[in-house]
């Protein structure tokens, strides 16, 4: 592992961790080794560091493009007083690293094969850092292939597909014009013996001979025979049987004829709780005797200021009428 993180690397939690493990699970250490070697050999630099941290300041990418082409920094990207530089400041580092990224891309490299200064100097993504030194490393084995380059490559390196175009004649085209394709070719003939066709219905032909079986078909056999007792047959019905022809409704009562069950009315109420009249109550009349509610609140002592409320009465002043 690398050192000199990012915080929002080390310190990452959740998804963010699960994402982080899923990159630096990508990162080939041995792919990494041979690139760094590739650079050493291309540089004449040497460095007891690992992949990452000797990388890190920008200062050996950039000697790297240097040599394989010496203008890039002070003709074609226009920066005549840059030259690297090994140091530790962010500033400075992440300056060369972006030259060398700007430099493949002028050199036709895209925007999706290189990485970014982030990607090196926080070394959040080292296998973009991989992946684009091979991707360069790539395009100097089609320049090594046309003769505009006798230097080192990287050893089990890569490189990019060529272009072959295809001229076609008339004749080839209309004979292309022409063509089946597969689509309305029908699907692939599959030998199912003499007895089936293609839809996997029974065929006719070669079969003239065929006699039917005398052998009684499952579904004609009928369901499983039950033991059910002479009462009831195979739907569940009861039968008539001998036993069941004289048969005689019982004269016994129903519970249902029965009724409700029976209830104490001694005391006035019926079953839904409402008062009855009995030959008692049909004689009644009216008491005159006054009810509580007739004979108003009870009487309270005034003699002490209060009134009937238990309000303090003013007693009433000399002079006063």
């Amino acid at each position: 592992m690398a050192t000199g993180q990012s915080l929002a690397k080390t310190n990452a939690h959740g998804i963010d961790k699960q994402i982080w493990q899923k990159i630096d699970a990508k990162f080939d250490p041995v792919k990494a080794q041979a690139a760094l070697e590739w650079i050493l050999e291309c540089t004449g630099e040497t460095t007891d560091e690992s992949f990452g941290p000797a990388l890190k300041d920008g200062y050996l990418i950039c000697q790297l493009f240097l040599f394989i082409d010496p203008e890039i920094f002070a003709v074609k990207l226009k920066k005549r007083r840059f030259k690297p530089k090994k140091g530790q400041m962010a500033f400075k580092a992440r300056e060369q690293i972006e030259l060398f990224t700007r430099g493949c891309k002028k050199w036709g490299m895209r925007d999706t094969d290189t990485f970014t200064s982030q990607d090196l100097y926080e070394q959040e993504n080292l296998n973009n850092v991989v992946n684009t030194l091979y991707s360069l490393n790539a395009k100097l084995a089609q320049m090594s292939s046309d003769g505009k380059y006798d230097g080192p490559l990287i050893k089990g390196g890569y490189a990019h597909a060529k272009e072959e175009k295809r001229t076609w004649t008339k004749e080839q085209l209309r004979k292309q014009a022409n063509a089946i394709p597969f689509t309305s070719r029908g699907a692939i003939k599959v030998d199912k013996g003499p007895q089936l066709d293609g839809a996997g219905v029974v065929k006719t032909a070669g079969n003239e001979n065929w006699k039917s079986s005398n052998v009684q078909s499952a579904w004609e056999k009928g369901s499983i025979a039950h033991d059910n007792g002479s009462k009831i047959d195979g739907a569940g019905v009861i039968k008539t049987t001998k036993e069941m022809q004289n048969w005689k409704p019982s004269t016994v009562q129903s519970a249902w004829e029965k009724g409700a069950i029976a209830h104490d009315d001694k005391t006035g109420i019926d079953s839904y709780g409402v008062i009855k009249t009995t030959k008692e109550m049909q004689n009644w009349k009216i008491s005159e005797e006054p009810s509580q509610f007739t004979k108003g609140a009870i009487a309270h002592d005034l003699s002490n200021n209060y009134d009937g409320v238990g309000v303090v009465r003013q007693p009433q002043r000399r002079g006063q009428q």
